[in-house]
Parts: C-alpha cells; structure tokens; sequence
C-alpha cells in the first residue's frame, strides 16, 4: 500500500483528487477548522498543545515542534511502505516536513516529498523559508520533487494571458501539478 500525506489545507487539495480506495490517504493539520472540509477523508490535528488547534500562523518553527509533538501519532497512522508527503513549502506547517521525512527514512520506508518554492510575488520572507526546507529536505536520502512557482506563473500568464489568470487560478494549476506528479510518483513504482 501507498501511503501519500498531505500537510495543510493547500497539499489536502492536491491528495484528495486520488482514489481513497487505491490509497491510504492522509491529512495533516495545524488548526480545527480545515478537516472539517475533509471529513469522508482520514484526517489528524497535530501539535495540538504546540499550536492550540489555531495553526502556526506562518511560523515554520511553530510547525516543527507541532511536529514533533504529534510525530508518534503520525506515524502510527502510516500503512504504507512507500509514502509521498505532499507540503508546499514556505508556509509554518512545512516546519515539520523535514522531521517526518526523516522519521519515515529511518523506519526503512521510501519516500518521495513534493514541495515548491513560492513564487517571488508571495515575498521574500516565504521564499527564505522554502530554501530552509528545500536545503534540509536534500540533506536527507528522500526523493525530491520541487514545483517552482515562478515557472508555473509564467506558463499560465502565456497559456491564459496576463488578464485572464487569477491568483485562485494560478493555486488551482499549481494543485493541479501538484497531482500529476503524484500520479506519476505511485504508478512508476
């Protein structure tokens, strides 16, 4: 079984496109509001004491001592013997990817992580804490694959015109990569 997480509202868009019956889908949040739009799919708060169920509020340092709170949890969750983690990075709960990735490496399991560096748009503060993440993810044994923004943006500014794109739009795309990878990810294995 393929196990194939997804960690915050915007990876839970890309994740919940895949068969739930093929897959052992989950998702992981910081906050009480968002599985409440997932509740047909298995779906766990984390750090709760960390975070008060309130998210991290954009803070990656927040997201990883959530992590770790809830680490155990988490990975008593996983079934599969390959996992894909799904978390776009810039945000406070891609704090805790490295840690859970890490964790899933020394339990013997193969491990694919899907992120993305934000577009420059998002500001520079989003786009020093995906090169954090980016760099320590690549310090680990884990398969990598980086959605650049940027490139993104400017494929859909040249395919819809630079009036016709909206920034929800753009994220719909983005998620929309996000799951052909996946896909491509599970069934090359």
């Amino acid at each position: 079984m393929i196990t194939v997480i997804g960690i915050s509202s915007s990876a839970a868009k890309a994740v919940t496109k895949l068969d739930k019956n093929k897959y052992q889908l989950l998702l992981l949040f910081g906050d009480y509001i968002e599985p409440r739009y997932y509740k047909e799919y298995s779906t766990h708060i984390i750090g709760r004491k960390t975070l008060g169920c309130k998210g991290t509020g954009g803070d990656m340092e927040l997201g990883k001592k959530a992590m770790e709170e809830s680490l155990n949890d988490v990975l008593s969750l996983i079934k599969g013997e390959e996992v894909v983690v799904v978390c776009y990075s810039g945000g406070g709960m891609a704090g805790g990817i490295t840690t859970l990735v890490e964790s899933l490496l020394k339990q013997n399991k193969k491990v694919s992580v899907i992120t993305s560096i934000p577009s420059k748009i998002e500001g520079p503060n989003r786009l020093d804490k995906s090169k954090i993440i980016i760099d320590d993810l690549n310090s680990l044994s884990a398969d990598i694959n980086t959605i650049v923004y940027d490139n993104v943006l400017e494929n859909a500014i040249e395919k819809y015109g630079k009036e016709k794109i909206t920034l929800l739009q753009f994220f719909k795309i983005c998620d929309e990569i996000a799951y052909n990878k996946i896909l491509e990810i599970i069934e090359n294995d």
